[in-house]
C-alpha cells in the first residue's frame, strides 16, 4: 500500500501496515502513540474518504483534505511518521498535562508569524509568500469558530510543502484570551492552496473545544 492508501485505512479505523512504531497522532482533542492506540482513536470516530477528497503530496509530506476534515502527515518514505487530525468530532478522554509557555519555540520573535524557509525545503519559493498570507491571515482574522476572541494570537508553521501552483500548510496557532486574566488558547489549523481562489482552511474544532472543557488552564495574571 502506498501512504495515501495507508493513511485512508488508518482513518476508516483499519490496522495496516506503514505506520513507525514511534509515530504520534494529534488529533480528536488529545494525543496517541504508536500504531494500537492511533488505530484505536480513529476506530472510535472513523471516516471514509470521498471520491472528490482533496490529497497533496511531496517529498516527506502528505495532506489529505474531505470537507471539514484534514488530516496531515509526515512520512518517511512510504511510511507514516507522524499525524495531525483536524475537524469536528467527539473529544477523546487525554492524559492529564502541564500547558507550555505562550511562547512554544521560546525565540521570543515578536510578530503573528513565525516562520523560517530554511525550515521548509519542501516548499518551493513561489509558495512560500502564499503561506505567509495565510499564516499571517490566520492569526490577524481569528475566526468566531476558532474559538473565543484573542488579545494576541501568533501562528507557527509546523509543515508546508507545494509551490505556487498548489500545496498544503499546517499551523500551530497559539492565543491570549481577551478576558482581564489572558486565558491561554491552542489550535492547529490546515490549509491547502492552489493557484487561483481562495484556500480551503480546516481548524481542529475538535481540540479546540476540548482545551476549553478542560478543567483549569494556565494563567498571566
Amino acid at each position: 500500500m502506498n501512504a495515501p492508501e495507508i493513511l485512508a485505512a488508518l482513518m476508516r479505523g483499519e490496522r495496516v501496515k506503514g505506520v513507525l512504531p514511534t509515530c504520534r497522532l494529534e488529533g480528536f482533542g488529545t494525543e496517541a502513540y504508536g500504531e494500537e492506540a492511533i488505530v484505536a482513536a480513529f476506530r472510535c470516530q472513523p471516516h471514509s474518504l470521498g471520491h472528490d477528497a482533496t490529497v497533496l503530496r511531496a517529498i516527506g509530506h502528505l495532506a489529505m483534505f474531505d470537507g471539514d476534515i484534514a488530516i496531515f502527515a509526515d512520512l518517511h518514505g512510504d511510511q507514516i511518521a507522524r499525524l495531525w487530525r483536524l475537524g469536528p468530532g467527539t473529544a477523546q478522554p487525554r492524559e492529564p498535562e502541564v500547558g507550555v509557555p505562550f511562547d512554544p519555540d521560546l525565540a521570543q520573535v515578536r510578530g503573528d508569524l513565525f516562520f523560517r524557509h530554511e525550515d521548509h525545503p519542501a516548499l518551493a519559493k513561489g509558495g512560500q509568500a502564499v503561506v505567509e498570507a495565510i499564516g499571517r491571515t490566520i492569526a490577524r482574522d481569528w475566526k468566531p469558530e476558532y474559538g473565543p476572541a484573542a488579545y494576541r494570537t501568533r501562528a507557527l508553521l509546523l509543515r508546508a510543502f507545494g509551490d505556487l501552483n498548489g500545496g498544503a500548510a499546517l499551523f500551530a496557532v497559539h492565543r491570549f484570551g481577551a478576558d482581564p486574566q489572558r486565558t491561554t488558547g491552542f489550535s492547529h489549523v490546515a490549509a491547502a492552496f492552489s493557484g487561483e481562489g481562495k484556500p480551503l482552511i480546516v481548524n481542529d474544532s475538535t481540540g479546540s473545544a476540548a482545551a476549553a472543557a478542560m478543567p483549569w488552564q494556565p494563567m498571566v495574571g
